[in-house]
């Protein structure tokens, strides 16, 4: 009964409307490489070796071991950069030192999608990876081609997005778009027939 409820609260967070209208302001305006992440579980990777690679947190100061997964879904939820273990833990990516990396536990109540830069949590079709540098955290990004983009629940894109997140491979003017899960890669790549595309942006400051 709890997972059932934390999943109906997942759900409902993938059609939460960010802007009734533009805001003011804009920051920067521009052609984007535009690509798709989406949250991985580990319940739905086929394991291809019996080998195992540990995955890291610090608690209360000191490296530990706290799940030990199969290197393929290690690899996806390193380039993902989050996802729920078998034992329904949520974890993020958080960083590297000297060579391992390191994740945290995300709350499920705040974040059932996990979280993005700054503890930002995570919403499907409405949270995007930025290059800080580029577009500062927490903007608000009108993407022209994802107006009028038909949702899972029948309803219809308004083209708003928020800078929630950063990612390693995010450099310059490429951003980031966060579906959810698999099924919401599907409803974006049939609708932009791409994983990868070229678009127009424009960015405005945060309320």
């Amino acid at each position: 009964m709890k997972n059932q409820y934390l999943w109906l609260i997942a759900m409902s967070s993938i059609f939460t409307t960010v802007c009734e209208a533009a805001p003011q302001g804009l920051l920067t305006a521009g052609t984007y490489l535009t690509t798709l992440y989406h949250f991985t579980e580990e319940s739905k990777s086929t394991p291809r070796s019996e080998k195992t690679r540990n995955i890291y947190a610090y608690v209360n100061g000191e490296s530990k071991v706290i799940a030990k997964v199969s290197p393929n879904w290690f690899n996806v939820l390193l380039m993902e950069g989050q996802g729920r273990l078998v034992d329904h833990r949520i974890i993020n990516y958080s960083g590297s030192m000297n060579g391992t990396y390191y994740f945290s536990e995300a709350d499920p109540l705040v974040a059932p999608w996990g979280y993005g830069i700054h503890n930002r949590p995570l919403t499907p079709f409405r949270s995007v990876a930025v290059d800080g540098s580029i577009i500062p955290v927490g903007s608000k990004i009108y993407i022209r081609i994802t107006d009028g983009m038909p949702l899972p629940d029948g309803s219809i894109h308004d083209g708003w997005w928020v800078a929630d997140d950063q990612g390693r491979d995010i450099r310059n003017h490429h951003i980031d778009l966060f579906v959810g899960n698999k099924n919401g890669s599907k409803v974006l790549n049939d609708y932009i027939h791409s994983q990868k595309i070229k678009t127009k942006i424009k960015v405005y400051p945060a309320d």
